[in-house]
């Protein structure tokens, strides 16, 4: 079924990127990349990572506009994601799910916000999170990771979830083993100043290993790294005041680095 474009104006080339695989797709590719084509993209990659054969046969019938990669090895949707970063070179890159088909509507302004000058366009997934004694570790994880980098404002925002978009400067910036791991391709953005704004109104797909250990790993990879960015500094940006270290045993002669040893 073809739809009806939509009338929206991007001044830069812009495109799309689509991860899908047996386990998350669930035979919708092809109503992602539907909705898709009613944007103004100038092309969209589907990369297959373990993908069915609905999915493979869904995707031999796209349109000359829709690149289909199949990648053969076992890789994460991340990976995926990140690998199809790499085979585009437009300005404005809409990174999806293949699992999750969104309104084509919902997805204008994670394009036209990028195009305006944002680096980076998170989903908001802040008016889901209920009470705060209900949050799951990644909540309060990605919101810890936003309040260290001294943005409180995208409480557990981030580009965890799906759908996002990323300018050409932040994907350069990044590179492809950085957008691979989402939570410090999101910390390094933040370090770096660059603009990262939520895009309301979207259904949103939550990291599907939730409750994996790499979550919070990779958010404590996440901080260490912008440490190392920081010249090693542990408290970031941050001063610290409070702490009474004398009471500790610490005197002004030594380090502090050679009183936690």
């Amino acid at each position: 079924m073809i739809l009806k474009p939509l009338s929206v104006r991007l001044r830069k080339n812009a495109a799309a990127v689509v991860s899908s695989s047996d386990t998350g797709s669930n035979g919708s590719l092809g109503a992602v990349v539907n909705e898709l084509l009613r944007l103004p993209l100038q092309e969209i990659i589907v990369v297959l990572h373990g993908s069915s054969a609905s999915e493979r046969s869904a995707a031999a019938g796209f349109p000359e506009r829709v690149k289909v990669i199949q990648y053969d090895a076992a890789i994460s949707g991340e990976a995926a994601r990140a690998f199809g970063a790499e085979q585009t070179t437009a300005d404005n890159v809409l990174f999806m799910e293949g699992g999750t088909p969104v309104p084509a509507k919902r997805l204008v302004g994670f394009l036209t916000s990028v195009d305006k000058g944002a680096d980076a366009v998170v989903s908001d997934i802040s008016g889901r999170l209920g009470k705060f004694s209900t949050w799951d570790d990644w909540a309060k994880v990605q919101t810890f990771l936003n309040c260290s980098l001294r943005r409180p404002d995208l409480i557990a925002n981030s580009l965890t979830a799906l759908p996002y978009s990323l300018s050409r400067r932040a994907i350069d910036y990044l590179g492809r083993d950085i957008i691979a791991v989402p939570p410090v391709a999101h910390a390094s953005l933040l370090a770096a100043k660059m603009k990262v704004v939520t895009g309301k109104g979207c259904p949103v797909r939550r990291p599907h290993s939730v409750v994996s250990d790499w979550l919070p790993i990779s958010h404590i990879d996440a901080l260490r790294r912008v440490m190392v960015q920081s010249n090693g500094c542990s408290r970031l940006t941050f001063p610290d005041r409070s702490r009474n270290r004398e009471a500790a045993g610490w005197t002004s002669g030594k380090s502090e680095s050679s009183f936690r040893e």
